[in-house]
């Protein structure tokens, strides 16, 4: 869920707190650690080690490293914006493997294509925010999926995957249209902004071509982590 190198971050290295929810389970369990070093085993150890550990090192940790260290401004150019966008899409795909006993949302074929191009999907979206310097959680992962109204014709599917660490938060949205036969239409723009959650979330992706200052207006105080990771909830 966090990469190793997070995890041997100083700031990381005393004890943890942990939410966890796996849905469709209502429960929320809460627990401490002595680490932060928290796993879920949903792919091999061969793309684990080897282009997923790439995506890592050569996109995440260059770009992100300072903003889960401090809330100082950063400036982010185009090629980081994009490395940041990779992050949340391999993120975003490990979330939606833990939930075995429901059909993937990104195909087999969107997965390939990321594998072995770094393609990401058209109908997908990034939000970068800043956690509270006072809030007790030390990360965040987690993933929310929600429909359109049955009755709507041409209905759709919704993923949600927010991730964070430090005072970093990634949060990823991704629609697909239910009948397959569709999915290949290209949805712009895919979510419209909101007045509220835009002081809270500066949107990255898909990319304007310029550079993104970091942090937003606002920073996620805890009693709004749980209403950011469900903002796009129905």
């Amino acid at each position: 869920m966090w990469d190793a190198w997070i995890c041997k971050l100083p700031r990381f290295q005393g004890k943890s707190y942990f939410r966890e929810q796996i849905l469709p389970n209502p429960q929320v369990r809460e627990w401490r650690a002595a680490r932060m070093d928290r796993k879920k085993k949903t792919v091999c150890e061969k793309c684990n080690n080897e282009w997923m550990s790439d995506i890592v090192s050569e996109h995440a940790k260059p770009c992100i490293e300072r903003m889960i260290l401090s809330d100082a401004r950063v400036e982010l150019t185009p090629k980081c914006v994009a490395s940041i966008a990779i992050f949340a899409f391999l993120k975003a795909a490990i979330g939606d493997h833990i939930f075995q006993e429901r059909q993937r949302f990104f195909s087999m074929a969107v997965r390939t294509k990321f594998r072995r191009l770094l393609l990401l999907p058209p109908n997908m979206q990034v939000w970068l925010g800043c956690i509270g310097a006072f809030d007790p959680h030390n990360a965040i992962f987690r993933m929310k999926y929600g429909y359109t109204d049955p009755h709507v014709k041409t209905g759709m599917e919704i993923y949600t995957f927010t991730w964070g660490v430090g005072r970093l938060a990634i949060q990823l949205a991704s629609l697909k249209f239910k009948n397959p036969r569709l999915r290949n239409k290209r949805i712009v723009p895919i979510l419209p902004p909101h007045q509220f959650w835009d002081q809270f979330a500066i949107p990255i992706w898909p990319s304007s071509g310029t550079a993104i200052v970091w942090p937003p207006q606002q920073h996620l105080r805890n009693s709004l982590l749980d209403k950011f990771t469900d903002r796009f909830a129905r």
